[in-house]
């Protein structure tokens, strides 16, 4: 979730439009890419 706070996309987390938004161009990356994003459970 930390990395995702930052602006980068994981498997479990997507970040925030706003927040990828706020990377310097050299560090954003085509986001249309599935990366398989996982549904946890709550329980």
């Amino acid at each position: 979730m930390a990395i995702a706070a930052v602006g980068y996309d994981t498997e479990m987390h997507k970040a925030k439009d706003e927040v990828y938004n706020k990377l310097p161009e050299c560090c954003k990356y085509d986001r249309s890419v599935d990366l398989g994003e996982k549904k946890m459970d709550k329980k």
